[in-house]
């Protein structure tokens, strides 16, 4: 993805994210597992770290997808495979091993992967794949990421 487009993307997500959700903010991390997302951080305390990750398409100059995942360890999920293949956890399940993940936004919400589109034009047309995507993580993602964050405050 295009360096310009990748910035407007995250630009019109931050301005809705942040409108509803203020406690994610666009964060700088440097991070030998990130290679050009736009990262957007939640810091519950301490050690709990939750994320959603706007990841450009390195095959297309104007495609993304959405991430979403955490750390309990406080920093960005060293992981070595992303998005991890292991399916969503269930929070409620008494076995919850996972210290550090990361899922598309597909594996929570259910529904088929999906690559959007940043308008390419200068214009300030709509954006409606970014609409979209928000609406995917407000709807899917900010709930999924609130259980983890309930289930491990309370273990």
């Amino acid at each position: 993805m295009k360096k310009e487009l990748k910035q407007k993307a995250a630009k019109l997500f931050e301005n809705a994210l942040t409108k509803e959700f203020p406690e994610f903010k666009l964060s700088k991390i440097k991070s030998k597992f990130l290679f050009g997302e736009a990262v957007f951080r939640w810091i519950v305390n301490d050690q709990i770290h939750v994320f959603i990750l706007i990841v450009p398409n390195v095959k297309t100059d104007d495609e993304f997808v959405i991430e979403v995942g955490w750390s309990k360890l406080a920093r960005f999920p060293e992981l070595s495979c992303r998005p991890c293949i292991i399916v969503s956890p269930i929070p409620e399940e008494k076995s919850f091993p996972f210290a550090e993940y990361i899922c598309r936004i597909n594996q929570v919400s259910g529904t088929r992967h999906v690559w959007w589109k940043v308008n390419k034009s200068d214009s300030d047309v709509k954006e409606p794949d970014i609409n979209n995507a928000y609406e995917a993580v407000k709807k899917y993602g900010i709930p999924f990421l609130k259980k983890i964050v309930e289930f491990s405050l309370c273990k």
